[in-house]
This record gives C-alpha cells, sequence and structure tokens, in this order.
C-alpha cells in the first residue's frame, strides 16, 4: 500500500518494475496509480492491457466502469454496468458492489428521465443492500423517482 502523497514516487517505480517484467500484478499496481492520480486515459490503456493478459473479470469490468463514470462517459458506464450484472455475486464484498453499480445505473437513467430503468436500478440496488439507514434513503429515492417522474415528458 502506498499513500496519497506517495503516488507519483510508486508510479516510477512500478513503470521501473514494468521494463524489467511486465505482470499482471504490476500493472494492477500501475493502474491504481493512474487512476488515483485522475489519468484516465493511461489507467484504461494499462486496464486494456490488464484484460489482455487476465481476460475480462468482475474486478476488470468494474475498474472499466470506474473509469468511465470518472471521465462523464455516461454510455460506456452503462455498458460495463449492463457486463458487471451479468456476474453472479459471490461474497458479501460482490453484492456491495453490485449494490453501488446499481446505484450509479440507477443516477443516469434518472438523469436521463428513463424511470422504467431507473426504478429497476435502484430496485436491484435495494435487493443488495443489508444496511437499514441505506434502504431507507434508497425508499425515498424511489417515491421521490414515482413523484418526479410524472413530469418527465
Amino acid at each position: 500500500y502506498y499513500d496519497h502523497w506517495q503516488t507519483l514516487k510508486a508510479l516510477k517505480y512500478f513503470n521501473s518494475a514494468r521494463s524489467v517484467s511486465e505482470t499482471s500484478v504490476v500493472l494492477w499496481e500501475i493502474f491504481y496509480c493512474l487512476f488515483e492520480l485522475i489519468c484516465l486515459d493511461k489507467a484504461k490503456v494499462v486496464m486494456d492491457k490488464i484484460v489482455e493478459l487476465e481476460g475480462p473479470s468482475m474486478n476488470t469490468t468494474r475498474q472499466y466502469i470506474g473509469i468511465y463514470d470518472a471521465m462523464g462517459n455516461r454510455d460506456k458506464t452503462l455498458e460495463y454496468c449492463e457486463e458487471y450484472l451479468k456476474y453472479e455475486p459471490q461474497s458479501s464484498e460482490d453484492k456491495e458492489v453490485l449494490a453501488g453499480i446499481s446505484n450509479v445505473m440507477f443516477s443516469i437513467y434518472h438523469d436521463r428521465k428513463d424511470r422504467k430503468n431507473a426504478e429497476a436500478s435502484l430496485k436491484r440496488a435495494m435487493k443488495y443492500t443489508n444496511d437499514s439507514e441505506t434502504l431507507t434513503i434508497m425508499n425515498r429515492s424511489l417515491e421521490f423517482l414515482n413523484n418526479a417522474s410524472k413530469s418527465w415528458k
């Protein structure tokens, strides 16, 4: 683990390690550094290389969601969210991630005034959320969606 202030230094060392042996372990560390530094285009290129070496996975798909969401590319964010939904959550952490991704989808669909998909995304998030306070907030969001969507054309 490297702290935020040491990210540039860490990136330098990981790139040196990459020049010796380009392994997926080193590439993951480079990716995390680039993402933390908000070098999203470069982080995406590194993620592409990781997928080339390891193949697609829940984790790589989740990282693409993060990249495209941070870039503001809503279409690509939704594309990778839909891809992520194809994976079956195996652990409680996977379920938490799925709830978070469903919230991202809800936000995008809500902004697009797509009530049907926004509601489905929020209900999916609720299905994978165990925290009662978060569920209360989500129920309020669902009520808000139902009221707000009446004025959408």
